[in-house]
């Protein structure tokens, strides 16, 4: 508010780069103030005009939203992550690898991740950005902000192990990004596979390398168990939606709390692979199980952004949220395998006032990427 008043409204003197920043956001006040822009849009359609066109969004993360009046597109899918979006990412990703490692005394090996469709056109790329940040790579942008490519950041530059993801999509996210999103995603698992690095600087290359060989020992052929060792991203079959756990966790009283009926449940719909090979995605082996090995993850991350400073949860919350979502595809998985049960921690998320709320029980505290008021959060 202080370098609003002095150098927007004053004639305070300032650094040349926050005076460049200060005159532009005059400008761009200016213009959305006049007013006029919705009515001569209106008039110009009527009349058969031209009306210019517009990426929409949130203005607070895309100011270039304003002014209103245009012919909006929603949504960019060639745009994510941006680059605030990444760098935001960068922030989020190393206090995660530095809290988990004061709380569990190593960093994480592998992580999962969840994508949903909504909060991707919200934050802009912030967790697909996460997810490139652990593993080490980074998006190559056009000078149109457009992502074009992916390059794997050197082990000497990246300063530390990479980590191994499991993304775990919803039917929309599928439908919605699969030639733009997941596709460079893909691009970085392969790039990351590639890399002729040891086990404990790329578990990404050794868990592949592991499930490969544990594919090929059940009778799966060659070239088919590389392609499915290598798949990362997980969701339902093409042209289904939903967990399916909402109704089997209500049915409480049919399941006991160390039986599989959850897991296996939602193991059975989410493992529907959409690997670097599209000739198979929407294809599993057997029944999904095998998929399993993928999902004995050390922690999980979800995301989620909304203006009303989380008051109201929506109700798929309860199909996709993070306590059913990540716990149902992660925690109970991992118990069932290894004997021993994960903490994950959801967190929600208010975009329009960079604040962040630790669920459950939390406190609200400032976002530590203001840059694009991008709340993070991270297992405890």
């Amino acid at each position: 508010m202080r370098f609003v008043v002095d150098h927007i409204l004053g004639d305070a003197p300032a650094d040349p780069a926050l005076a460049e920043w200060g005159d532009q956001g005059a400008r761009r006040s200016a213009t959305c103030w006049r007013g006029d822009h919705e009515i001569r849009a209106v008039l110009a359609g009527l009349s058969g005009g031209w009306i210019d066109p517009s990426y929409g969004g949130d203005p607070i993360r895309n100011p270039d939203a304003l002014h209103t009046g245009r012919n909006i597109y929603g949504f960019d899918p060639t745009r994510i992550p941006t680059r605030n979006a990444y760098v935001a990412a960068q922030k989020a990703m190393a206090e995660l690898i530095e809290t988990h490692t004061e709380t569990h005394g190593a960093a994480p090996k592998k992580l999962a991740f969840t994508l949903w469709s909504t909060e991707t056109m919200r934050h802009l790329g912030l967790l697909e950005a996460q997810i490139m940040v652990a593993m080490g790579v980074r998006p190559i942008w056009d000078e149109g902000g457009r992502v074009t490519g992916m390059e794997a950041i050197p082990a000497a530059e990246l300063g530390r192990p990479r980590i191994d993801p499991v993304i775990s999509i919803t039917g929309l996210y599928r439908d919605q990004f699969p030639p733009n999103v997941m596709e460079r995603l893909n691009e970085g698992i392969v790039l990351v596979d590639a890399l002729d690095e040891t086990p404990a600087q790329n578990p990404l290359r050794a868990n592949t390398a592991r499930i490969a060989d544990a594919l090929r020992a059940e009778g799966v052929e060659g070239g088919l168990a590389e392609a499915y060792a290598l798949t990362r991203i997980y969701g339902n079959e093409s042209g289904n939606y939903g967990t399916g756990l909402p109704d089997a966790v209500m049915m409480s009283g049919k399941w006991e709390e160390n039986d599989d009926q959850l897991s296996g449940g939602y193991l059975m719909r989410m493992s529907w692979g959409y690997g670097p090979d599209t000739a198979l995605w929407s294809q599993r082996l057997g029944d999904g199980r095998p998929r399993q090995r993928q999902r004995l993850c050390d922690a999980a991350f979800g995301h989620r952004c909304r203006g009303l400073l989380a008051l109201v949860q929506p109700a798929r919350a309860a199909r996709y949220g993070s306590p059913v979502r990540i716990s149902g595809g992660c925690r109970w998985p991992s118990a069932r395998s290894t004997g021993k049960a994960r903490s994950f921690t959801s967190r929600t998320c208010a975009i329009r006032t960079g604040l962040r709320c630790n669920r459950p029980g939390g406190s609200w505290r400032r976002s530590c990427a203001p840059s694009i008021s991008t709340p993070v959060g991270w297992p405890r």
